[in-house]
């Protein structure tokens, strides 16, 4: 886990990809490793492939609010805006300040 901090404390994406693929690979049930991988993955504008893993995050873990936070991202880029809005719901009943992050984000703050 802790070599996963400086790359994303950098923003080096290419190295928390490699970094949270090879601990995914060590640890396949470890949702932590797959949630790394996939904010790598979006960060790289791979945004299919990181839906696919932020999905399997919520699948494991459905009260994950940054999984659902950048689902709701990835839906609104996508013109998903309805599926969007219902990641913003689903949010304010788990976390209100990541449904206000995600809000300001999309651009439908109040």
């Amino acid at each position: 886990f802790m070599r996963v901090v400086h790359p994303l404390k950098t923003e080096n994406w290419h190295a928390l990809n490699a970094v949270a693929t090879a601990w995914a690979e060590q640890e396949p049930n470890t949702t932590e490793a797959i949630f790394y991988k996939a904010v790598a993955e979006y960060s790289l504008h791979h945004e299919s492939l990181a839906e696919q893993h932020f999905n399997q995050v919520i699948t494991e873990n459905e009260n994950n609010s940054s999984a659902l936070y950048f689902l709701g991202l990835i839906a609104e880029k996508n013109g998903k805006h309805m599926e969007a809005l219902s990641m913003i719901a689903m949010l304010d009943n788990l976390d209100v300040t990541t449904a206000r992050d995600l809000k300001l984000a999309i651009g439908v703050a109040d």
